[in-house]
């Protein structure tokens, strides 16, 4: 994966599957950090059409604690969905490694 993808700039991998590329980036012209959603090739109609669902529901949700979905965009490495950063982590990282998971922390995530 290269350091610079379109008008972003990589910072490092949050998840990856089968399918999609979670990374923590920023945009070149303005430094504002985002999270990229990449969709790699070659994906299924299913695969895009599920993530342009997403942006769709995303964009339109101004609701508190509910991430912005800033652009969705055709690149050469597959279809890029940009997300606000809010700095979290995947849930995954915070129980990797079997570490507990404090009851207070997992109730206000549930909540």
């Amino acid at each position: 994966m290269p350091d610079i993808i379109g008008q972003y700039e990589l910072k490092g991998k949050l998840a990856e599957s089968r399918t999609m590329l979670v990374v923590r980036s920023h945009r070149v012209c303005d430094g504002e950090a985002v999270v990229l959603k990449i969709l790699k090739p070659p994906a299924t109609e299913r695969d895009t059409v599920s993530l342009k669902r997403e942006f769709a529901i995303l964009s339109r949700a101004i609701i508190p604690g509910v991430i912005k979905a800033y652009s969705l965009e055709e690149s050469e490495h597959g279809l890029i969905m940009a997300l606000e950063d809010i700095g979290g982590e995947s849930l995954d990282r915070l129980l990797a490694g079997g570490k507990k998971f404090p009851l207070e922390k997992f109730l206000e995530l549930a909540s």
